[in-house]
């Protein structure tokens, strides 16, 4: 099975060479597997290390254009050996004893656009002639100790039914997973297992072209997208998006504000901003690709733009129409933060830092609990809010989630109150709201 950068090509010619430093000579006479001609075009952070019985390695780093196939056959001073892939900074140790070997070693962290999972030539070529066309980079992990190395770096998974059991064991990270394979039983069983949603091939091509579009035109790295889940109803989720963006504006970074959480009642009208003119969700529900500057055409006001969800009643944003907003708010802005209400949009915000919002009495940590098992959010914390009947100690809630504790928020009566009026609520009479939000914006971004 061939591994690494998966590329379509033709075979090399009959033989390439390498030099090392140490002068070791290696004439690459490839033996193709007959069910595969791709390739890997070898560079950093990939090393070429070569050992013979009885010798230290010699290893040299690999220069770009070179060809090479996992699996074949090399000659090393005249003696047969065996290429072998390590994704871990050592060399294959799964060769004969004694048997010379050349191992090509992933020496640094890489991020990943995509990484396919899966040992099904079959599965290998569909999903390459789509990256192809799309010019993405994908890498194929067909082995545990391969999957283990490049499982947390790539952005984008896609997981074989025939590797779906494997990675499921493997700790949840950042990035987007889904299953992909054939229309039948066994997808839908991968699917079920990783908790991830699937896609059928080739009749969801067009989707997972899609998918891959989305994940290597990710929002500019500069900005961070701050994602806020409510632990259980009625905990003040939307009021600390308001005042963590009002105060981080403030602070002299550019923000942007996105509401999906559903009957939230609008964030505009939290900011006394409903009766400004701006595009709303009702105006992008449906939208796709690039959507330009869109900031400048937002509600606007203190600093912070938002993206409403407004009163009426409108279909939700498509998960295409979220991936478009962020991405163009990432173009223009410092920090994102996105209002999931319930998290049930969470998935969809890959890159996002979580806080769970959660309030300091036994059945806020249960409900919370619950949320957390519902979505999984990898590396999330806590918020936690304390006031009347709500006062356990944070870092005993903290340790009953087994989250960070990112802050504590303590109970302002003068915050519904000026939310009533029409008021900021990080303004003059909401002192104790304003230090607490403060301290989570200096911890947070």
């Amino acid at each position: 099975m061939a591994s690494g950068r998966a590329q379509i090509g033709s075979a090399p010619e009959t033989s390439r060479s390498l030099s090392t430093s140490a002068s070791v000579a290696a004439m690459a006479n490839t033996v193709w597997p007959s069910s595969s001609r791709r390739r890997a075009n070898v560079g950093p952070p990939w090393i070429v290390r070569a050992r013979t019985p009885g010798q230290a390695a010699s290893q040299v780093s690999a220069s770009g254009g070179i060809a090479l196939c996992f699996g074949m056959t090399l000659s090393l001073g005249g003696t047969s050996c065996v290429l072998r892939l390590s994704t871990t900074g050592r060399e294959s140790d799964d060769s004969p004893v004694g048997q010379p070997t050349m191992s090509l070693v992933r020496t640094a962290s890489e991020d990943l656009e995509c990484l396919l999972v899966t040992r099904d030539a079959s599965l290998v070529d569909a999903v390459s002639a789509t990256a192809l066309a799309l010019g993405v980079t994908v890498e194929v992990a067909g082995d545990m100790e391969e999957l283990r190395g490049l499982w947390s770096t790539a952005g984008l998974r896609l997981v074989g039914p025939d590797m779906a059991a494997r990675a499921a064991a493997l700790p949840r990270s950042h990035g987007d997973t889904w299953v992909v394979g054939q229309a039948d039983s066994a997808l839908l069983a991968a699917s079920a297992e990783l908790r991830v949603p699937a896609l059928a091939l080739p009749q969801s091509s067009a989707q997972l072209a899609e998918v891959m579009s989305r994940r290597t035109d990710r929002p500019d790295p500069g900005a961070r997208l701050l994602a806020l889940v409510g632990g259980s109803g009625g905990v003040g989720t939307s009021s600390l998006v308001v005042g963590l963006s009002l105060l981080a504006a403030r602070g002299g970074q550019r923000v942007a504000v996105v509401e999906l959480a559903e009957f939230g009642g609008g964030l505009d009208l939290l900011l006394g901003l409903e009766a400004a003119s701006g595009v709303r969700w009702k105006d992008l529900a449906g939208a796709t690709g690039e959507l330009g500057s869109l900031g400048e055409q937002l509600v606007t006001g203190d600093g912070v733009s938002v993206l409403p969800l407004g009163r009426e009643r409108q279909p939700p944003p498509t998960r295409a129409a979220v991936d478009a907003v962020l991405r163009s708010l990432g173009r223009s802005h410092d920090v994102v933060v996105v209002d999931t209400g319930d998290g049930r949009h969470l998935n969809w915000l890959v890159d996002a830092q979580v806080a769970v919002v959660v309030a300091a009495h036994v059945r806020g940590v249960a409900a919370a609990r619950m949320v957390m098992e519902q979505h999984e959010p990898v590396g999330a914390q806590l918020l936690v809010r304390t006031g009347p009947g709500a006062t356990l100690p944070a870092e005993a809630v903290s340790h009953a989630l087994g989250l960070p504790l990112l802050g504590v928020v303590r109970h302002d009566s003068a915050v519904p109150r000026l939310s009533g009026m029409g008021v900021g609520i990080t303004s003059g009479p909401a002192r104790r709201f304003r230090r607490d939000v403060a301290r989570v914006v200096r911890g947070w971004t």
